[in-house]
């Protein structure tokens, strides 16, 4: 469902946002 795959962005964005602020501290 397009709600499911909005869900799975979100999260895939927020893990990328975590994952860049690990590396530049």
């Amino acid at each position: 469902t397009m709600v499911g795959d909005n869900l799975v962005f979100k999260n895939k964005a927020l893990k990328n946002k975590v994952l860049k602020n690990k590396t530049l501290k």
